[in-house]
């Protein structure tokens, strides 16, 4: 990965990914800021690995912030991993790329359009293609505001080349518009969910598409594919309107028809109008009586996937031109209120005798809801009778407009139908509210001897909570007896001990197990697998949105699901590589700056001590200095005795004794 400055050519970053695989996708860049120089480039590799790194406003890149995922083709296959030249869509924290299967040409091999969640660097969820999504899709946030969806258009590089649509907002997790496919090769019968497809095309037109969308502000979508054929997908029409009638709208029979003057528009199902006037056709043959209501077609449509058949036949709406076409067309003529007589001066025909009148109604005003109409009736000839006749008002015809609306834990989902124009309402379709969906809990007020706690819980759909009381436990200080809770352990510190009551609080709050039947260890040396998993049930064990990224965590392990919560909510980090190191051990200074992430997150963090009265204070890593102060501040981490003085020990491995104390004095001191 390189960096240079675009008027120069001068290098100014240079990184080697940690990964095998060439960066073959463009890179898309997120400022830090609107306008901003520092931002993440995020990019994918032909080895199947998603990445962002941090670029400062130089051009040079941020020392460790390569971060890196790991791609998924539903095949754990060394021999055929997933790969991607996918260029990210970036939007809202959200990523969305196109992952190849097992077979770069094979159908439903894998292949896949992934949602990449970007806080915590994991997927949010994968959804199946029937071919490789191998070029970037377009993201469109037309509708983000009336349903909080966006909607990205991608094409799988595979014969037909379907045109998919994937509807996506902050915290999915599953697909929620899809099409169901059913993989017939090889004598398979395997239906798979896949994202919904708007446009198959069809005949000649299809063909593998390696291909990203474009699209104009008419919401008309472009492409090309490898039949050679260039393609535009767009809004079926409502109506195609003669919205200027033409110069000449009065004909004798056997003329043909002039569109000089005349406009025609078109009103497309998406609310657009476009001016189509030199786009439509017309008949060229002799005009007869019957072509007053004159048509006018719009043929530049082909077909479209219509009840989930692609290559149906579309046809465009008529238009309609208002002429006037007569036998006669007089000019010279007489009339009485019985008949007329003149000359035609089309085919030159005189009337010996005056002719019956013919008579049409011709309406002057249109009725609507609040106002009446006028009409009079009218010969060809020109003499006209019955004037202002009044047309009765049009009766309110209720047009609805159906609005789904989603049942949430306590109300009824229902389909709210709408009048526009008066504003009346009905409602249908009810159905039955979710229920909350409770979590573990968590522990927000720990009980102590002489005052109840409080344990929380959440819905994990809307974000309600509700309460149970935890019993004081009405205890007395710990003497080491039957009572104790580390009595079991040959190795408890002995009452009155420093590390005594953090062991006991520990063990009786169902953050720490011992490590045997028979040993709790206090002075063995914790691990980052222990430290999460204690934090993870100090939170109340809430089961992970994601799933678990790093290489060096095995699934269905002690420490799996806190390992997947820790990195998902920023409270511990890889150490690069898509490694956890899950036995690697903690020192003084990274607890410390591990529980100011997770207490930042929850509670106030001003707090800072002056760790310059600590004789070894200049030896705190530049990242745990702030954090190490308020830890000190807050009285989580204190000074240890080395017999000569109290010391931080910043670089000391924090033992499972001593986290328990600070855990002790973290609830006590932070969460109360």
């Amino acid at each position: 990965m390189l960096s240079f400055d675009p008027r120069s050519g001068r290098l100014l970053g240079e990184l080697t990914l940690p990964q095998t695989g060439d960066l073959r996708s463009s890179v898309t860049f997120v400022p830090d800021s609107e306008g901003g120089l520092a931002g993440t480039a995020y990019f994918t590799t032909k080895g199947g690995y998603f990445y962002g790194l941090h670029v400062e406003a130089d051009g040079t890149f941020t020392e460790g912030s390569l971060r890196a995922l790991k791609l998924a083709n539903y095949a754990n296959d060394p021999k055929n991993p997933a790969m991607s030249t996918c260029t990210p869509t970036i939007y809202n924290g959200r990523a969305y790329i196109g992952v190849s299967g097992t077979a770069q040409f094979g159908a439903y091999s894998g292949h896949n359009i992934t949602v990449i969640d970007l806080a915590s660097m994991s997927v949010a969820y994968s959804v199946r293609t029937q071919g490789y999504p191998q070029t970037s899709g377009i993201l469109t946030t037309a509708y983000e505001a009336e349903n909080g969806y966006v909607y990205v258009y991608f094409f799988d590089n595979y014969t037909p080349g379907k045109l998919r649509i994937l509807a996506d907002k902050p915290g999915q997790t599953a697909p929620v518009l899809i099409t169901q496919e059913t993989d017939e090769s090889s004598g398979k019968h395997v239906t798979y969910d896949t994202p919904y497809v708007l446009f198959t095309p069809s005949g000649a037109q299809a063909q593998y598409a390696i291909c990203s969308p474009v699209i104009d502000a008419d919401g008309t979508i472009y492409f090309k594919n490898d039949s050679a054929y260039l393609m535009a997908v767009g809004s079926t029409m409502d109506r195609l309107e003669v919205t200027a009638q033409p110069e000449k709208t009065v004909y004798h029979v056997g003329q043909t028809f002039e569109a000089a003057g005349m406009q025609v528009t078109a009103v497309w199902h998406n609310g657009v109008r476009t001016d189509v006037t030199k786009l439509v056709q017309w008949s060229t043959d002799p005009l007869t009586l019957d072509d007053n209501d004159f048509q006018i077609t719009y043929s530049h449509v082909l077909y479209q996937d219509r009840d989930g058949a692609p290559g149906t036949a579309y046809a465009a709406p008529v238009g309609l031109a208002a002429l006037d076409v007569r036998k006669h067309i007089y000019d010279r003529v007489e009339t009485t209120p019985e008949g007329h007589r003149g000359t035609c001066s089309y085919c030159g025909q005189t009337d010996e005798a005056f002719q019956p009148h013919e008579f049409v109604w011709v309406i002057d005003r249109e009725p609507t809801e609040e106002e009446t109409g006028l009409k009079h009736e009218e010969c060809f000839c020109g003499y006209r009778r019955s004037e202002n006749t009044e047309i009765p008002k049009k009766e309110h015809e209720h047009t609805y407009v159906a609005t789904v609306v989603a049942p949430t834990c306590t109300e009824q989902g229902y389909t709210l139908h709408t009048c526009p124009s008066c504003g009346d309402t009905y409602r249908d379709a009810w159905t039955d509210a979710l229920g909350h969906s409770w979590d573990a809990g968590r522990v927000t007020i720990p009980a102590t001897e002489d005052t109840d706690g409080e344990r929380t819980f959440t819905c994990t759909r809307c974000g309600a909570e509700r309460t149970e009381v935890i019993p004081k436990t009405g205890e007395t200080p710990c003497d080491g007896g039957a009572n104790c809770p580390g009595r079991r352990f040959t190795d408890m510190p002995a009452a009155g001990h420093w590390a005594h009551a953090g062991i006991d609080f520990a063990l009786k709050q169902g953050l720490f197990n011992g490590m045997s039947a028979t040993t709790f260890e206090p002075d063995g040396s914790m691990t980052r697998a222990m430290l999460v998993t204690v934090l993870w049930r100090l939170d109340g064990s809430r089961a992970p949105a994601g799933r678990n990224t790093f290489t060096d965590v095995p699934g269905g392990q002690w420490f799996t699901d806190a390992v997947t919560w820790a990195a998902e909510n920023g409270v511990v980090n890889g150490v690069g590589s898509g490694k956890f190191e899950p036995d690697g051990r903690v020192t003084r200074e990274q607890i410390a700056t591990i529980l100011f992430r997770y207490a930042a997150k929850r509670y106030d963090t001003s707090a800072r001590a002056d760790l310059s009265v600590f004789p070894d204070a200049g030896r705190v890593s530049a990242y745990a200095r702030e954090a190490l102060a308020w830890a000190n501040a807050a009285g989580l981490v204190n000074g240890t005795d080395n017999g000569f003085g109290l010391i931080l020990d910043p670089q000391g491995d924090a033992t499972r004794a001593q986290v328990a104390a600070i855990l002790m004095r973290y609830v006590k001191n932070i969460v109360r």
